[in-house]
């Protein structure tokens, strides 16, 4: 949970891979949104049709910061 600076939806593989840099200390090497790779870091969305439209979402907004609650 936290504040975190928000990349541009990218292709990871046949994934889409959003960059999370938290504004917190923390251990975690790397924290992106993806649908793919389950247990790789961060928030997993399993969906492609869902990831697609908030990648799509994220471009036409331009946000660049979110806020993850438990």
């Amino acid at each position: 949970a936290g504040t975190y600076r928000l990349g541009a939806p990218e292709a990871w593989g046949e994934d889409i891979w959003f960059d999370l840099q938290p504004s917190f200390e923390t251990t975690r090497s790397d924290v992106g949104v993806h649908c793919c790779y389950q247990g790789t870091g961060g928030i997993f969305i399993p969906s492609r049709t869902d990831i697609d439209a908030l990648a799509g979402w994220v471009r036409m907004a331009g946000l660049r910061e979110i806020t993850v609650s438990n």
